[in-house]
């Protein structure tokens, strides 16, 4: 039996009839037998039934009284009631449709017709109890959005296209002070006082007639005492395209505390700008005092590595002396050792010029290679690291170019090194080494100072890079961290940080994006020009590579405007504008 078939019920006193119309009806329907009235008012009341073939003569209870009894039950009062009967008097048939029936058939019948009335009379009942549902359901949709109509804290009106008041709620009524019936038929524009007000608001109506919708709109309504509302306002056109849907959200208080903290802001950014100086100033004399201890002990050093040769000029003055005494100075001896002299002189000389170039107060920034600023603050310094038995390792293979100030790129990287050779003597490391090499990464410039000197622990490596913080007591400053990384991050625009590796610590400075030597770039100037004179393709990496390092040198909009001309193959366009860019050169 297929449970998705129609179930009707046939009733009838006469076997044969009943196994006729089951023979007829089982096709298309499930069938159920019933041969006396009260046997099939028991099935009604039991059994879920889509239709109902009843006889009108049967023995105790006739048709009639059959359909009486199930129009009087709620459960099978919509129940389709056909009869099928072998009377003919007319009257039988008025009576029968009077007391519920939705069909008469007579017998004798034919099978088409029985299974057409049956069918289409299921297909209407279908029809009718989704009708009833949708309607039910639709009744219960009304009465919730009347009441979140009426309940809501949103003040909502409904107004006609013509922006005449339909409807509104309570929260409009109390926001306002003003009953529905006096606002009914009045134009929307009556709330607003404004000319410029009316005439803003028409506009809008006009528009969520076009678009379906206005998304915010804020303006000042008035309540019936003339007290101004600032309101927020958003609509919906309705489906029936004729009325709109309109939201006022009171935001008079929100919009007095948003002034209220925009004066607040203002007094704050007057406040923080004071004390911006103030701290700017601050800086500048800590960067100073930080400048003035990291040339203390510079000096300290340059001192030391004086003295090696100082002392070395008083002993070859000493033994030319004892020589010339004992009658044994030769013209060889006095060539040779005048020869040490000289080279002891001029180590000092040099030594000396370097100190000089690294404190000459020379603030201008431009493009300088890293190696070679490593070289020479390493020229300063590593005689007396080499005279502490440390080893210096320099893999300086990748050479890359940064924007900055030279001398302050040379002292961080003094300041890194000279404490690394303070802690490779303080614990006596066996074997000490620095290690400082370079490389890319990501088209970054990168370099990593690396010692042996087993790494900085966990409590201290958040604290190292602030300032005045030492491990070094009454030795140090705790100025030479803190000033490199404000040199690395605010001068240069890079990035400096410390982790261990197995042996000891490494710190690592990665430098922004990577600019290239002012040489290198006119090649790749000229190799651009080149090409794009002979129509050929430039590859987007040279292109990106020219971009990036032209972009401290020219202006945003040029450089994105020769960019899209090239991608675009403007050829004659791109090269006029080389022209102007060859002057940044």
């Amino acid at each position: 039996m297929n449970s998705n078939k129609p179930v009707v019920l046939v009733v009838d006193d006469e076997p044969i009839n009943i196994e006729l119309l089951v023979n007829i009806l089982t096709p298309l329907f499930t069938v159920k037998v019933a041969t006396r009235g009260e046997k099939a008012i028991e099935i009604a009341n039991n059994e879920k039934l889509d239709a109902i073939l009843l006889d009108i003569e049967m023995p105790s209870m006739s048709g009639f009284d059959v359909i009486r009894v199930l129009k009087e039950n709620s459960k099978t009062e919509e129940t389709p009631v056909i009869f099928i009967t072998g009377r003919t008097d007319e009257r039988d048939e008025e009576l029968g449709f009077n007391l519920g029936a939705v069909d008469y058939i007579r017998k004798p019948f034919k099978e088409k017709i029985v299974k057409k009335r049956v069918a289409t009379h299921i297909k209407i009942y279908e029809q009718e109890r989704s009708l009833l549902l949708q309607r039910n359901f639709l009744e219960e949709q009304k009465e919730e959005l009347e009441t979140f109509f009426n309940v809501s804290r949103t003040s909502i009106v409904i107004i006609g296209l013509d922006t005449r008041f339909l409807k509104v709620n309570k929260a409009f009524e109390n926001m306002l002070g003003i009953r529905e019936k006096e606002l009914i038929g009045k134009e929307l524009s009556s709330i607003f006082v404004n000319v410029e007000q009316k005439k803003k608001i028409v506009k809008s109506v006009n528009e969520i007639i076009t678009m379906g919708f206005l998304k915010s709109l804020e303006e000042t309504i008035y309540s019936k005492n003339n007290f101004p509302i600032s309101v927020n306002i958003s609509a919906s056109l309705l489906p029936d395209k004729n009325r709109i849907l309109l939201n006022f959200v009171d935001i008079t208080e929100s919009k007095l505390l948003k002034e209220e903290l925009e004066n607040i802001n203002y007094y704050l950014q007057d406040k923080i700008e004071e004390e911006v100086g103030k701290n700017k100033k601050l800086q500048q004399e800590n960067f100073q005092n930080q400048k003035k201890a990291a040339m203390g002990g510079l000096i300290s050093i340059i001192a030391h590595q004086l003295k090696q040769p100082l002392n070395a000029i008083n002993t070859f003055s000493g033994t030319l002396l004892l020589h010339y005494e004992n009658n044994t100075l030769t013209k060889e001896r006095v060539e040779k050792t005048t020869s040490k002299i000289e080279n002891s002189v001029e180590f000092m000389s040099q030594s000396i010029d370097d100190l000089r170039n690294f404190f000459r107060p020379n603030k201008e920034s431009k493009t300088f290679s890293v190696n070679s600023s490593i070289e020479k603050a390493l020229s300063i310094v590593e005689k007396n690291i080499f005279s502490k038995g440390i080893d210096i390792k320099k893999d300086l293979t990748e050479e890359f170019y940064i924007d900055g100030i030279i001398s302050e790129m040379q002292q961080v990287i003094l300041n890194i090194v000279t404490n690394a050779k303070d802690i490779l003597i303080e614990k006596r490391i066996k074997d000490p080494f620095i290690k400082i090499e370079t490389r890319m990464e990501n088209d970054r410039g990168v370099l990593c100072i690396h010692d042996n000197g087993g790494g900085v622990s966990d409590d201290i490596k958040d604290k190292i890079f602030n300032a005045y913080f030492t491990t070094k007591e009454d030795k140090g400053t705790g100025l030479g961290l803190s000033l490199s990384k404000m040199i690395v991050k605010d001068s240069i625009g890079g990035k400096i940080s410390v982790y261990n590796t197995k042996e000891g610590a490494c710190f690592k400075i990665i430098f922004p994006a990577l600019i290239i030597d002012k040489e290198e770039l006119q090649e790749i100037f000229t190799s651009i020009e080149k090409k794009l004179s002979h129509s050929e393709l430039v590859k987007q990496e040279e292109l990106e590579l020219f971009i990036g390092n032209m972009k401290a040198r020219a202006k945003k909009e040029d450089l994105e405007e020769f960019q899209q001309q090239v991608e675009e193959f403007k050829l004659d366009e791109a090269l006029e504008k080389m022209q102007s860019l060859k002057e940044s050169l």
